[in-house]
């Protein structure tokens, strides 16, 4: 026969500060029984160097991606940069219908040179971003048409109040002729 087996008795270090971020003058509270943070315990898994591990990126701190497009660190969470760029310019989160597109292809170059206005072609740009929308108006009845396109002119473009109310007062019902007396021309 032989010796009897001894239990090993190992100290449980969870819930103390990692003994490799401690190394580096951090604090992470430890993840396994020898005292390593979730990362280091995963980099050890997978053979990689137990380096320090690096800070967030500081908000506004970005990098491309490698389909292209620029990623910016924004109250703590990644964006794409294009995306905050044109909501900032609007002033108001993008809709889920809305779409930013790079007009020269180039992901990485948000330029914008002031707010979004409508071209001659009828495309909402600054600089080289320009915002498409999949909104579409249901059902086939003039009148929501009319509501949606009238809704889809005061978000994005310039209309002529006065060419509506005139359209309005031949086809439009009397509720509607109220309804947009108010609007302004753009």
């Amino acid at each position: 026969m032989g010796r009897p087996l001894t239990v090993i008795q190992r100290e449980d270090n969870r819930d103390k500060p990692c003994v490799m971020c401690q190394s580096f003058g951090d604090i992470r509270p430890s993840y396994t029984m020898d005292g390593l943070c979730r990362t280091h315990a995963r980099r050890r898994s997978e053979g990689a160097p137990l380096d320090r591990i690096p800070e967030k990126a500081p908000d506004g701190a970005g990098h491309i991606d490698k389909n292209g497009y620029r990623h910016v660190t924004v109250n703590g969470r990644r964006q794409f940069e294009h995306r905050v760029i044109t909501e900032g310019v609007l002033g108001r989160p993008l809709w889920s219908d809305e779409e930013i597109h790079h007009v020269n292809g180039n992901r990485a170059d948000n330029r914008v040179d002031g707010p979004f206005k409508v071209d001659e072609r009828g495309r909402l740009r600054s600089g080289n971003l320009e915002i498409w929308s999949s909104n579409q108006p249901r059902g086939q009845e003039i009148g929501p048409k009319l509501e949606w396109a009238v809704e889809l002119l005061t978000t994005y473009g310039e209309f002529d109040a006065d060419r509506l109310r005139a359209v309005l007062a031949v086809h439009g019902s009397a509720e509607e002729r109220r309804r947009y007396s108010r609007l302004r021309s753009a």
